[in-house]
C-alpha cells in the first residue's frame, strides 16, 4: 500500500514564490493535487484556507484508512472463528 501524503505550503507576501516549496513536496512524493497553499498570508493571519483544507483532507484519509482496517479486522475475525452451536 502506498502512502497517501498531503502537503501544505505558505508564503507571507505576494512577492514570494511557492515553487521551491511545491518542488520539495513533490520530491517527497506528494501528488500535486494534494498540495494546498496559502499565498500572501502573514503569520499573524489565523484565516488560512489552504491549511484548513490540508488538515481536512488528512483527517479524511486517516479516518477512511482506519475504517478500512476495522472492516478488514472484523472480516478476519469472523472468518477465522469457528462456528459454535
Amino acid at each position: 500500500m502506498s502512502a497517501l501524503l498531503v502537503g501544505y505550503a505558505r508564503c507571507s507576501t505576494d512577492q514570494q514564490d511557492l515553487t521551491a516549496q511545491r518542488d520539495a513536496l513533490t520530491a517527497l512524493g506528494v501528488q500535486t493535487e494534494r498540495i494546498y497553499v496559502d499565498h500572501g498570508l502573514t503569520g499573524t493571519n489565523r484565516e488560512r484556507p489552504g491549511l484548513r483544507e490540508a488538515l481536512a483532507t488528512g483527517l479524511f484519509l486517516l479516518w477512511s484508512s482506519l475504517l478500512c482496517l476495522i472492516w478488514l479486522a472484523v472480516i478476519f475475525v469472523t472468518r477465522s472463528t469457528p462456528a459454535t452451536g
